[in-house]
């Protein structure tokens, strides 16, 4: 293995730890962690810039799975794929729910020799580092997003303290990039969901109503898609609009899910939108429901002091199935386009 250019520990270089701890940093900056290859990338960097053997990342998943990542210079043998196995899984997942504490390079010789060809050997000597990926929420919410494995390369004296401090740095940055991306990943399925009970989040909107045309086709009768929300005319007066908008379109989903029948849906769509599928002979009681939710608006505002700036704040409009379309798809672009006048 070529001797890296950025950093020479022996003997210690101030400046030269420096730039490969930044080059390590900038590159996990610019990581995607939904992205395999920018992972591996970061695996390579780590070893090269600090000179290793091996470098392995290991990141908790969903279901209990633990990703693993691995970067490693010969004449080391790469070992990812034991870890990979169901057998590895669960003792990586053993290992991780031994805490923080526990985790030390000892552990890693009660790895079972198997079929897939890991040897214990393999990661004892030389010698490895585990660098648990810590951050603020591990104790608090009892996160575990994984570890770093580092393994000093093959006839290298051990590696010296500033070093595993500035390796631990590492860790600990990659640690808050996976929780940033993990919690990232939480908001944005927090808001694609509706909080409130009977109120269809916009993932499940479409299956839903999808399943109830075809029933509605089975049994010969209409159907009617309502299409409501604010108005581009709509400019409320609040010092904190966004959650002005957020509560009134709650309390007019609380409405529509109080008057629908057992079969009838509703959920959010975009922005500041509710969809629901009405059943029935007629589109009347769909037109007096938006009637119904144009005073409920009127009524909160004035409540809570927000000022409306239009009396057409709020409109709706309304497809009828089978006529303008038989798929939620097809019914939606009408009633956006307006199937019916808005009212």
């Amino acid at each position: 293995m070529e001797k890296s250019s950025e950093l020479d520990f022996s003997p210690f270089d101030a400046d030269a730890n420096l730039k490969a701890v930044l080059g390590v940093i900038k590159a996990i900056r610019h990581m995607s962690w939904s992205y395999a290859g920018d992972i591996n990338r970061v695996a390579k960097k780590i070893t090269q810039s600090f000179y290793a053997g091996r470098c392995m990342i290991f990141a908790s998943s969903t279901a209990g799975r633990v990703d693993v990542f691995e970067y490693v210079e010969e004449p080391l043998v790469p070992v990812a794929k034991f870890f990979l196995s169901g057998e590895g899984q669960i003792w990586l997942n053993a290992f991780l729910q031994a805490g923080s504490d526990l985790m030390s390079p000892q552990l890693l010789s009660r790895v079972p020799d198997t079929e897939s060809g890991v040897l214990p050997g393999e990661l004892t000597d030389p010698p490895c580092h585990v660098l648990p990926l810590k951050n603020p929420y591990t104790s608090r919410h009892g996160v575990k997003p994984g570890f770093l494995l580092l393994q000093e390369p093959r006839g290298l004296s051990r590696w010296n303290r500033r070093m595993l401090e500035s390796a631990v740095v590492v860790a600990e940055y990659l640690a808050m990039v996976i929780e940033c991306e993990r919690l990232t990943e939480n908001l944005q399925e927090e808001i694609s969901l509706s909080r409130l009970p009977g109120v269809l989040p916009r993932i499940k909107l479409n299956e839903y109503v999808n399943r109830e045309l075809a029933r509605l086709k089975d049994e010969g009768r209409k159907g009617f898609l309502v299409y409501m929300g604010l108005s581009p005319a709509a400019k409320l007066s609040s010092p904190d609009l966004i959650r002005a908008e957020s509560m009134l379109i709650d309390h007019c989903a609380r409405e529509v899910v109080a008057a629908l029948t057992n079969r009838e849906l509703v959920g959010r769509w975009e922005g500041n939108t509710l969809v629901a599928l009405m059943l029935g002979d007629d589109e009347e009681h769909a037109v007096a429901l938006i009637k119904r939710l144009q005073q409920v608006v009127r009524d909160w505002c004035q409540a809570h002091h927000v000022g409306l700036g239009s009396e057409r704040a709020f409109r709706g409009a309304i497809a009828t199935y089978p006529e303008h379309g038989a798929t939620f798809t097809a019914l939606l672009g009408r009633a956006v386009e307006g199937a019916g006048d808005f009212l």
